[in-house]
């Protein structure tokens, strides 16, 4: 018996698919297995002086502080008139 070859076309597709997922294969491990650079601003990267700022302590000390019913409401005081 004579064996039945493949088309040309199948090959090519069976071959590209292997190559498509193997690609996909090596760019999940490529991303896993990289570290990503870290891109740090300066600003952050300043030290920091801890010293209190006691002007800035004793200005909250003097604020005012008003009660809940000192406050009032924050809704307008118009209240909706029915129509006929």
């Amino acid at each position: 018996m004579k064996k039945q070859k493949l088309p040309a076309l199948v090959v090519i597709m069976i071959l590209t698919t292997i190559t498509i997922v193997f690609w996909i294969i090596y760019s999940l491990y490529a991303s896993i297995v990289t570290k990503p650079a870290l891109n740090i601003p300066p600003s952050v990267l300043e030290e920091v002086f801890p010293e209190i700022d006691t002007p800035a302590l004793d200005k909250i000390g003097q604020r005012i502080f008003f009660e809940e019913d000192q406050i009032g409401t924050l809704s307008p005081s118009a209240s909706p008139s029915a129509s006929p």
